[in-house]
């Protein structure tokens, strides 16, 4: 076996020399002038020579150029786009499912709430062409996935009795006659001791979350940039004040305007968090036929001198979507020195705010289309202080409805800091809250987009 291996490596190192001198010219044998030869052993002229060379240099100059030219557009050429700061979502960050942020919010234990409700999140999922649920379903409470909707299309007005007095109801009537809009009223429908004790809850609850700046969060920059406008200040605005993930400002920023700006305070609660939210829901479904299954949170707000909320829809008007506050149920807590008239604008129906009295109208048509003859607003109190309490019942009620969520982590922010919503500058107002929802992260409003 070693006398075979060393005869092959031999023969085969023969083979190799022999085929080196037949290709690069016989360089063994003296005397004998050898030219360079191409790959079919031919030889070379000097022409042929000369044309490689000048070959060779082309090829040089054009693999040169190309990458001076790609050089020139990545520098003059390829600049970043400015972002158009007019659009709501010049802030937005890496596109993020709606599945994604709904399996945040829905994988937790029972009794956290949840803030994606009715979504129906496998058609979601079908629609974004998603092979992996981004949902964990077996995580998911039976009473959320068997849950039905239901619908209400109309307001029934009847006479009641509270506390062996009969509480009228009666209708203002409208010269509108394109309008599906109808507004009623009942006379002392909470008493004094009820209004006094909301006002006094809502004080302290403003008391005990005012002791911190707010987080202030705006629809779009060119809202706050109006905003600055009105208060004559010239500050530069960009994506950097405001906080990663979210639509408002950073913590110093928010001080910043908090001398400059105006709002009104806004506190909520629950159905069933106490006897009065239970007691308040049945008498209001006693006397409208609007169905506790149907209502949100109940909210009390302050309009304080000199403030007002512009004239505004509480339902939307562009979009097809059902889930929308069909009518609204809002009770003066306070008579009003001078001014804070509710003004229905389109209807020319002016209100008188008169305490315990009850202001019930429908914003949606019984298909539940929004009307755009419901806008109404809350005018300037002139002399004196406002306070309210509203309900809105919706159309279509989904699972989440009237609950208490858990509030978001974003924005990062210190335990109990309130937070100020300033609307779209057109159309609505600034407005103080003592909880966190959903509406200001920028994940949530893109994927309520879609739907």
């Amino acid at each position: 076996m070693a006398v075979e291996s060393t005869r092959g490596s031999r023969a085969a190192g023969k083979r190799i020399s022999t085929r080196r001198s037949r290709l690069d010219g016989d360089r063994s044998r003296p005397g004998i002038v050898t030219k360079k030869t191409n790959y079919f052993n031919t030889p070379i002229t000097p022409a042929e020579m000369e044309f490689t060379e000048k070959a060779k240099k082309f090829y040089v100059g054009v693999i040169v150029f190309c990458i001076s030219l790609m050089v020139i557009l990545v520098v003059f050429v390829a600049k970043p786009t400015e972002p158009d700061y007019t659009s709501k979502d010049w802030f937005m960050p890496k596109r993020r499912s709606i599945l994604a942020m709904a399996s945040e919010v829905i994988d937790k234990k029972e009794g956290d709430g949840y803030s994606v409700s009715d979504m129906n999140l496998q058609e979601i999922d079908e629609k974004e062409g998603t092979n992996k649920p981004a949902v964990n379903w077996s995580a998911v409470p039976d009473e959320i996935k068997n849950f039905k909707s239901k619908k209400i299309r109309k307001i029934t007005m009847k006479n009641i009795y509270l506390d062996s007095k009969r509480k009228v109801y009666k209708e203002i009537k409208h010269k509108n006659k394109k309008s599906h809009v109808k507004i009623y009223t009942i006379d002392a429908f909470l008493s004094d001791k009820e209004c006094d004790g909301l006002i006094g809850a809502h004080n302290r609850y403003v008391s005990k979350f005012n002791k911190q700046d707010p987080i202030m969060c705006f629809d779009a920059i060119s809202t706050l940039r109006s905003h600055l406008k009105d208060a004559k200040l010239k500050m530069q605005v960009t994506p950097n004040v405001f906080t990663e993930g979210t639509t408002c400002l950073n913590a110093s920023f928010s001080s910043l305007l908090k001398k400059h700006l105006r709002w009104s305070y806004s506190t909520a609660f629950y159905n069933g968090e106490s006897p009065f939210a239970t007691r308040f829901a049945e008498r209001i479904e006693a006397a409208t036929g609007l169905p506790q299954s149907h209502g949100g949170k109940f909210q009390i707000t302050s309009y304080p001198t000199s403030i007002n909320y512009k004239a505004h829809t509480d339902c939307m008007t562009a979009t097809k979507e059902k889930r929308d506050r069909y009518a609204t149920v809002l009770v003066y807590l306070t008579d009003v020195s001078k001014g804070g008239y509710t003004n229905f604008t389109e209807l020319n129906v002016p209100v008188v705010p008169a305490k315990g009295k009850a202001l019930i109208w429908n914003n949606m048509d019984k298909g539940g289309n929004c009307d755009p003859t419901s806008i109404h607003a809350a005018s300037e109190v002139v002399r004196g202080f406002k306070y309210i309490i509203q309900r809105w019942y919706y159309y279509e009620n989904f699972y989440a409805l009237g609950k208490r969520l858990k509030e978001p982590e974003l924005p990062d922010r210190k335990p109990e800091q309130p937070r100020v919503t300033c609307d779209e500058y057109q159309y609505g107002s600034c407005r103080w809250y003592d909880e966190w929802n959903y509406e200001h992260l920028l994940a949530y409003r893109e994927s309520a987009n879609k739907l």
